[in-house]
């Protein structure tokens, strides 16, 4: 295919492929094919799964379980094995020795990966087999970022379970080291992904050969039809059908980092209290606030654009409401007495409403199908109202327009239960208890951890979540009560401002880099003038991009616009972004 001049290729892949497998890829391709472009789009397994058999992308690699609606659409093989590994701080007191006995894992301080990604539901697997149980490891930190986990480690917090593709440069660095648990090992299989009732353009084709090459060594020809070692075709496992990677999507950065705090009155505990004497520039008195109004920290960061029509939890419902504390002196006692509802029928239409299936449902509360489907049915049946639209023979649902709005109660009863019990647990606990942070993509990665290491330092007793996600959905639950705190980077959504206080508390700058071996760092002078933006290659986050946006603004009040542009879906960290193709032209 050395004749191949033009074309466009559309590549997926789960979070931790996307971010460090796929652009070693997409380089080796590229010095074959310069001038075919590449768009690289990054979201959970199941997202990417769609996208494939829906033709919106050509070809992905994921980690996780190939979704059961998709199945009879894509054809799946099996491109490698990636190993997930503990690993410690260099220096961590287990990083000398490298090995730990399963039974010190119990006491070992851990940082978590949110447990909905596909990585936590392996290690959950394959460490329940050999007797232990990831839930009953109770995380000094939680993260639903792995750039995230890896930051916080190497802060020298906790361990972490990894996987090795995504810890290589750290090793390599010596920042990280690999502590080998005796009689146990954990590997997943990366799968690729290809829609089967699609043709493969000439440029499809090209790449699909070059990663069955780098499958199998074998010489696959360039339809990628056949295989030198006869790959099987994959059937996903029964279990975690409905798994995905960590992390939906995030960005990089944004010029003003905001501190948002909820409007409404709240209980906090001592532990909460305490997060304000611990990170600088919040403006706020020192030691433990009385103010009922306590501000919870959130950063701006660049997911969805602000004001843009970002799909929410669960049939666009969104996930804040008022708490209805201040409305009980009017509430009927004999009302409360006569519910025509129970908390575990709630329990299961919120997972059903959330996961989009009943299977999914069952499987995250250890329980049978037919019982989720009892407790939707009677919850229905007692509300008059249908909450749920089954959908036959896709296995999956669609929460209706009654749903949603039961959906925000639900979420804030259940918000209110854990304030509730968190509240109680803290009462003759002045220095434990449990603080929940958010943060946006950008400022959860690099700069949350560096005050979570300082705030432990100070409270040792202190657990703390770390909660990094795209700057709406931080601000949602801030918003729902689910965050005490955040840090984002975006702006806040305007549907939101009335249950959020926001005070500025930084500002990041955004700058032009490229590779030490780009001849731009050749130069003796690492300035350039505007007109050699045009004949710059560049890689950018998609439109979506509160950093994108930013970055349009300002060239364009220099004359500049950008003109075609192939961009990477997720807010990736390291400069593992890639925009392969792009440019910019002069302002007519």
């Amino acid at each position: 295919m050395a004749e191949l001049e033009t074309g466009c290729v559309r590549l997926g892949g789960s979070q931790t492929i996307g971010t460090y497998l796929m652009p070693k890829l997409i380089r080796d391709f590229k010095t074959a094919f310069p001038r075919v472009a590449v768009q690289l789009r990054i979201e959970p397994t199941r997202q990417v799964c769609q996208a494939v058999a829906a033709g919106d992308l050509d070809i992905a690699i994921v980690g996780g379980e190939i979704p059961p609606a998709f199945r009879s659409h894509l054809q799946v093989r099996t491109f490698k094995w990636d190993e997930l590994v503990l690993v410690v701080a260099a220096s961590h007191p287990l990083a000398s020795s490298g090995r730990i006995e399963r039974e010190a894992l119990q006491k070992l301080a851990m940082v978590s990966i949110n447990s909905c990604s596909t990585v936590y539901a392996m290690q959950e697997a394959a460490l329940l087999q050999h007797g232990i149980r990831l839930a009953s490891m109770r995380p000094d930190v939680e993260a639903n970022s792995v750039e995230a986990v890896k930051s916080v480690v190497r802060e020298g917090l906790g361990a972490a379970f990894l996987s090795r593709t995504a810890v290589e440069r750290e090793l390599e660095e010596g920042s990280l080291a690999i502590v080998r648990i005796d009689g146990i090992t954990i590997e997943r299989p990366l799968r690729i992904v290809t829609n089967q009732r699609r043709y493969m353009s000439v440029a499809t084709k090209a790449i699909y050969g070059q990663l069955l090459r780098a499958a199998t060594g074998s010489e696959a020809d360039g339809d990628g039809t056949r295989d030198g070692t006869g790959t099987q075709l994959l059937a996903a496992s029964p279990t975690s059908m409905n798994q995905a990677d960590a992390l939906d999507g995030g960005d990089t950065s944004i010029s003003t980092a905001r501190i948002i705090a909820k409007n409404e009155r709240r209980d906090q505990t001592s532990a909460r209290d305490s997060t304000a004497e611990i990170v600088p520039g919040m403006g706020v008195n020192t030691g433990r606030s009385t103010d009922p109004r306590v501000l919870a920290m959130t950063t701006t960061d660049t997911g969805a654009a602000p004001g843009s029509d970002e799909s929410t939890e669960a049939g666009g419902a969104p996930v804040y409401a008022t708490p209805p504390s201040e409305k009980l002196p009017n509430i009927d006692l004999r009302l409360l007495q006569k519910l025509p509802f129970s908390l575990v029928q709630l329990s299961a239409f919120r997972l059903v409403a959330t996961l989009g299936s009943f299977n999914s449902a069952a499987e995250a509360m250890f329980v049978s199908q037919p019982f989720i489907s009892s407790c939707v049915s009677k919850l229905e049946r007692s509300l008059g109202v249908k909450v749920i639209e089954r959908q036959a023979g896709r296995g999956a649902c669609r929460v209706t327009e009654e749903g949603s709005l039961l959906l925000r109660y639900t979420q804030a009863i259940f918000s209110l239960g854990a304030e509730c019990l968190g509240a109680l647990a803290d009462v003759d606990n002045v220095e434990g208890g449990t603080v929940c942070l958010g943060a946006s993509q950008t400022t959860g990665t690099y700069l949350m951890p560096r005050l979570i290491s300082m705030f432990s330092s100070r409270y040792p007793t202190v657990n703390v979540q770390l909660r990094v996600d795209i700057s709406r959905r931080v601000c949602r639950a801030v918003a729902g009560g689910d965050l005490d705190a955040a840090i984002i980077g975006g702006e806040v959504p305007a549907e939101l401002a009335p249950y959020l206080q926001v005070i500025p508390y930084s500002q990041d700058e955004l700058v032009l880099v490229v590779s030490p071996q780009h001849p731009i760092a050749r130069q003796k002078r690492a300035i350039i003038d505007i007109e050699d933006l045009y004949d710059l290659t560049f890689i950018s986050p998609d439109e979506n991009s509160s950093v994108r946006q930013v970055q349009e603004s300002l060239l364009m009040k220099a004359g500049i616009q950008w003109q075609f542009v192939i961009a990477a879906s997720a807010g990736l960290t390291h400069g593992h972004v890639l925009e392969l193709s792009g440019g910019y032209q002069k302002r007519r």
